[in-house]
């Protein structure tokens, strides 16, 4: 599923992401807007890959990179 591509809008414009990018957009944009339950995954999602990266749960190291310039972009007001 996570290399399953799909078309979504953004600024207007689309574009193909990845099923995982766009969840992970999806979560971050609510979180940043507000809604607890999204920044509570985001933040343990963060935490998982941070604290233990040898776990089986921990993000894999590109789904890693991926979330942090992703809140990257969206905390400089890219996203």
């Amino acid at each position: 599923m996570q290399s399953r591509k799909i078309t979504i809008t953004e600024n207007g414009k689309t574009k193909k992401v990845s099923v995982l990018e766009a969840m992970l957009q999806r979560q971050i944009s609510k979180a940043l807007n507000g809604d607890n339950a999204s920044f509570r995954i985001i933040t343990t999602m963060i935490a998982a890959a941070e604290v233990n990266p040898d776990s089986s749960q921990a993000l894999e190291p590109s789904e890693e990179r991926l979330l942090k310039d992703m809140m990257e972009d969206f905390l400089e007001g890219k996203g």
